[in-house]
């Protein structure tokens, strides 16, 4: 037992005399806790809602209006062309569109609307959630306008208008993902996830393990440079990661039936680009880091944030504003977007250039700043 309470007692001093092991103690749960009970809200709020007005009638505008004050939808465009809708479903600007129909005020009196919503299915449960809303609305605003046709109609003929109720045909139909599966919603953000657990810490560990047994040391005395030896330690970890791309999405078709709409090429391009970031991160946390222990804690302290607050399984128009500013600078977010606007939607590069703009911007100053403290700490 002596021996036992030696060992505590060291193991214990070893702790707490590295403080930057304190830190990922007890400082990181308490932040990712702060952060996480108030970023995962899964509150339906301000869903983009584009309007298709075919009718243009008050009628028509009446439902428009009820629309655009309803906290849970945002309305973001009204236009006349289904085709314009369309795009916005498929570049992502909105989630959401209602199509109303010429002659929709004649059919309103006669309690006969008509009223074709589309949903972006790509995220189904979202998706599920919106369309049970606007339909809510539509119903309700079809029921309070038609109920006074209907009522006038019934007394005119001597009819009691107390039981007087309103139809609307409502068409739902779900784009990308007709049957709102959540798998086709899920796996594309798995391979972000993969992508970021992989790389990061393998470089980190890798890196860390040659530091502890002094291999990295005998490095140093090679007439190799120091940008040659972060090339040669990432660039096995990026086959890899673009390996795993490969994997992931055969198993998401075979296994999960998720569609491939899109450039595969475009996808491997989107990936490297992303792997600048994970490898630049691993890179950054094995210099900051003196053994493999400290490595894995510290590279999950950053990879559970970045997984959480990237809109993988929570959308991040749903959390609160500083939340909002950490997935804007979050490289996750934006190649998960990417991912599924190729797989699901069949996005080309130019509905994505903004988010790609990001992600490769991103990419290159985390991976720049990671080879530069690299090198410093080398030399």
């Amino acid at each position: 037992m002596g021996a036992i309470r030696a060992i505590v007692r060291k193991e214990l001093r070893q702790t707490f005399r590295d403080k930057r092991m304190v830190v990922i103690l007890f400082v990181a749960p308490l932040v990712q806790t702060l952060i996480f009970g108030f970023a995962v809200n899964l509150d339906l709020v301000e869903q983009p809602l584009v309007l298709v007005d075919e009718d243009g009638t008050a009628a028509s505008r009446a439902v428009v209006e009820a629309l655009s004050h309803d906290e849970a939808l945002e309305v973001v465009a009204v236009v006349k062309d289904h085709g314009q809708a369309a795009a916005m479903l498929q570049d992502n600007r909105a989630a959401i569109s209602i199509e109303i129909p010429r002659g929709y005020e004649d059919k309103a009196e006669k309690g006969e609307a008509q009223v074709l919503i589309a949903v972006d299915g790509a995220d189904s449960n979202t998706a599920l959630r919106t369309t049970q809303v606007a339909g809510q609305i539509l119903a309700a605003r079809a029921s309070s306008a038609q109920r006074d046709k209907l009522s006038k109609v019934l007394t005119s003929r001597g009819l009691s208008a107390d039981n007087a109720v309103a139809q609307l045909d409502l068409s739902i139909r779900a784009m990308f993902n007709p049957q709102l599966r959540t798998a086709i919603f899920l796996v594309p953000g798995v391979l972000g996830m993969v992508l970021t657990v992989i790389t990061m810490i393998l470089t980190a560990m890798g890196l860390s393990r040659e530091r502890e047994l002094g291999t990295l040391e005998q490095l140093m005395v090679t007439p190799l440079r120091p940008s040659d030896l972060v090339l040669g330690k990432t660039l096995p970890f990026s086959i890899l990661g673009l390996a795993e791309v490969g994997l992931v999405v055969c198993l998401a078709v075979l296994v999960f039936d998720v569609p491939v709409r899109g450039s595969l090429w475009l996808l491997f391009a989107v990936s490297a680009a992303f792997l600048l970031t994970t490898l630049g991160m691993g890179l950054l946390v094995a210099t900051f880091s003196e053994t493999q222990q400290q490595a894995m804690l510290s590279a999950f302290f950053v990879i559970l944030p970045a997984i959480m607050l990237s809109g993988f399984v929570f959308p991040v128009e749903h959390m609160p504003l500083f939340a909002k500013w950490i997935a804007s600078i979050n490289p996750l977010t934006y190649y998960i977007a990417l991912v599924r606007g190729i797989l699901v939607r069949g996005a080309d590069i130019e509905h994505m250039w903004q988010d790609a703009a990001m992600l490769v911007g991103i990419g290159l100053v985390v991976f720049s700043t990671a080879s530069l403290k690299f090198r410093k700490r080398l030399a």
